[in-house]
């Protein structure tokens, strides 16, 4: 009888240790360990920008030439709520601008006493201008006219909506601004609701173009002495020019201050090799990613990613820039490669 329960207790135990290496073997966890996919989240922007297209045609690339990562584009607030979102760990890339990156960073503007020192740049993919658009009919011929107006200035937590408060408080301007994802700002300027918007734009914009389809609009010009007020306080903008005849019915050049556009991510989230294999692909297929996205024919990746990156690069991006030749600041050296 004694031997018995012994013998008993035995298979009992082989019994629950092969049910438990079952389990184990066919559990999500296990299954995920084997595949040895690393899983990112990807912060975009509002599904009605422009940028949306742009930053899932990028995920697509990742996932189809990136082995051992899976990459899952989510709608965000745009650039500085992914910031933010990368801050609390919710997301480990995203869509950048040159303007929340260097508040993230630096602990500037939004993230004053909270930088984000983790923080780096994987690649820059194009200048972008914000312009000041209203409906022709207005009456607001120029930016200091829109005082008192209902004015969009952008998407809640964007780059766009930051940087358009302070360049009016620089000019001295109170419109009655209102914030809005791009697709009901259009709504609101077709229905005179609201006399314009501010909207971020590598030209020519596809959101800009669909609006002039059935409203006709008037861009408004930043003056170099506008310009100028801004750049004291944030050296990092660019003045962008847009020639006539780029949107249609836009016979005249005109002004708009920008910076450019990137794909930033958390350094310590993405292994170092890893951040290589996305920036190789991307730059290695670049062809595939223009066929569906052609107003990027104009820029160079490589050379906006060199010259304009205002935070430290990612490990994997210096790697991939110096093996085709390029000299890197040292400025946009990550500390952890001093």
């Amino acid at each position: 009888m004694k031997g018995g329960c012994i013998f008993n207790s035995k298979v009992m135990s082989l019994c629950v240790s092969f049910l438990f290496a079952v389990v184990c073997i066919f559990s999500p966890t296990a299954l995920h360990a084997s595949q040895k996919k690393l899983l990112l989240t990807f912060g975009t922007t509002s599904s009605s920008s422009g940028y949306y297209a742009t930053l899932v045609a990028y995920a697509k690339l990742i996932n189809k030439y990136v082995k051992g990562v899976n990459i899952t584009p989510i709608e965000t607030g745009a650039t500085i709520d992914n910031w933010k979102r990368m801050s609390r760990g919710e997301i480990q890339i995203a869509f950048g601008a040159t303007g929340s990156n260097w508040q993230a960073y630096y602990g500037k503007g939004k993230f004053e006493g909270a930088p984000v020192k983790d923080g780096r740049l994987l690649w820059v993919f194009a200048p972008t201008g914000f312009h000041f658009i209203v409906r022709a009919d207005s009456g607001v011929n120029d930016i200091y006219e829109l005082e008192g107006k209902r004015f969009d200035i952008g998407i809640p937590g964007s780059t766009t909506a930051e940087t358009a408060q302070f360049a009016l408080r620089k000019w001295g301007i109170t419109p009655k601004t209102e914030m809005r994802s791009t697709a009901d700002a259009i709504e609101a300027i077709k229905d005179g609701r609201i006399v314009g918007f501010v909207k971020g734009c590598t030209d020519p914009d596809a959101a800009v173009l669909s609006l002039l389809a059935t409203t006709k609009l008037r861009f408004l010009n930043v003056t170099d002495s506008m310009f100028g007020k801004l750049k004291q306080e944030r050296p990092f903008l660019i003045k962008v020019k847009v020639p006539a005849g780029t949107y249609p019915g836009q016979d005249y050049e005109f002004s708009s201050y920008g910076f450019t556009v990137s794909v930033v991510c958390i350094g310590s989230a993405i292994p170092a090799d890893i951040q290589y294999k996305i920036v190789k692909a991307i730059y290695e297929h670049y062809d595939e990613f223009l066929q569906g996205q052609p107003r990027y024919k104009l820029y160079d990746p490589l050379r906006l990613t060199v010259e304009t990156g205002i935070i430290p690069l990612a490990p994997g991006t210096v790697k991939y820039l110096r093996e085709k030749g390029y000299k890197i600041q040292p400025g946009s050296i990550p500390p952890e490669m001093k």
